[in-house]
């Protein structure tokens, strides 16, 4: 090889190892470009990732609230909801062997604001309570054993209800002695 040949082949090399510079470099600035897109990524995917776990963990929380709000809502029921308390006192007496002769219920045209009586620093006042009174009124019939099982059934029954009065009448009808009661109790209902 001459001398002049070697000095084409030297500018070749320079040449092409020149123009390759300049087509990678390019490519290198992209190629770091996009690796610090994907790391930008990575740390948003590890971000929504942990929202998400976030949200499914607010959710399941949100569901054992729910069932605890419709607890609430069993005993103290927004409305006086009177069809249930029909349905649930027919129930409760026919399961402890009774027949629900007659029921009343009265909801007072200026609802009966229930007060609880204050301790300590504030003796003496009175503080209403945010809920309603129904006063219902039943008529049942049957053994005294099976009325003592009813109103241990409503005692345990989800409805909130205090028991204010109790009448026993017993009728002789052929000779045999039948039983009836008359209760009083209130259920109460949220404003």
């Amino acid at each position: 090889m001459t001398r002049k040949t070697l000095i084409i082949v030297l500018i070749l090399i320079l040449a092409i190892a020149g123009i390759g510079f300049w087509l990678i470099k390019p490519g290198f600035s992209e190629m770091k470009g996009l690796t610090m897109k994907i790391s930008e990524a990575r740390d948003e995917l590890v971000r929504k990732e942990s929202l998400l776990a976030r949200v499914e963990n607010l959710k399941e929380k949100y569901q054992q609230a729910e069932e605890k709000i419709e607890k609430i809502y069993q005993v103290l029921p927004l409305e006086p909801d009177i069809p249930g308390i029909l349905v649930q006192t027919e129930t409760l007496a026919s399961e402890n062997g009774l027949l629900l002769e007659k029921i009343i219920y009265t909801l007072p045209k200026e609802a009966v604001k229930v007060f609880r009586p204050q301790v300590g620093a504030n003796q003496g006042k009175k503080q209403v309570l945010p809920f309603k009174t129904m006063i219902v009124v039943l008529e049942v019939s049957g053994s005294y054993q099976s009325f003592k099982n009813f109103l241990e059934a409503l005692e345990n029954s989800l409805r909130l209800m205090d028991i204010s009065g109790i009448t026993l009448s017993a009728k002789e009808k052929e000779g045999a002695v039948s039983y009836s009661y008359n209760l009083t109790f209130n259920t109460y209902y949220q404003e």
